[in-house]
């Protein structure tokens, strides 16, 4: 059964009131991989690119998954929108370097022409994955971030729609955000998301 998006509120989060964001499944925090579940399904689509010829599989069997989903969750007012991924943790060139994100839209746009996908943003400097070590700042993830050149002298989309796999606590699209919201034409930036991290109940 297809997902259906669900807005994820402001409140244990970085999210303003007035944010909008939606998830499609929810990642268990420290939870378990099984066949078929959100985590696996993550687990695989995060795979690094080091790894082995068989695990490379699963994760281009992972993005083209979420691709189809992507394409199938999104109704027909989704043209209204620019959908721009979230960049990876590393800068284009870097051996970490992961473009998983920009290849689940590919998947997504091969079936929904009518979609709208810019990668606006890009990391310029290489930062820690955010699940991994002390999670950074708003203000330090922005630092890390930036337009491409080709996107900072021409008007935005008034619409966008930031698109990254899991949302935990909302600072990568805080700082996305705030770097897009700046660009002139650019009036909502709204995020979509693959999974929200939960935390299950811990008995005392």
């Amino acid at each position: 059964m297809t997902p259906r998006p669900e807005a994820i509120a402001s409140g244990n989060n970085l999210l303003d009131p007035q944010d909008e964001c939606w998830n499609l499944l929810e990642y268990t925090s420290h939870g378990r991989r099984t066949a078929g579940n959100t985590n696996q399904l993550i687990g695989n689509l995060q795979k690094s690119l080091n790894a082995s010829p068989r695990e490379l599989g699963y994760k281009q069997e992972a993005i083209k998954e979420c691709g189809e989903m992507i394409a199938e969750v999104l109704g027909s007012e989704a043209n209204q929108w620019t959908i721009v991924p979230m960049p990876c943790s590393k800068p284009n060139g870097h051996p970490e370097y992961d473009d998983r994100l920009e290849k689940v839209l590919k998947v997504a746009t091969s079936l929904r022409p009518d979609l709208s996908v810019q990668a606006m943003l890009e990391t310029w400097v290489a930062r820690p994955k955010q699940k991994h070590g002390q999670r950074l700042t708003v203000a330090q993830l922005q630092a890390t971030m930036r337009l491409k050149q080709q996107f900072i002298a021409t008007q935005g989309p008034p619409n966008i729609l930031l698109f990254d796999d899991v949302f935990t606590r909302g600072a990568s699209f805080k700082a996305a955000q705030g770097l897009l919201a700046n660009k002139l034409g650019v009036t909502h930036v709204s995020g979509l998301f693959i999974a929200k991290t939960v935390h299950p109940n811990v008995p005392p």
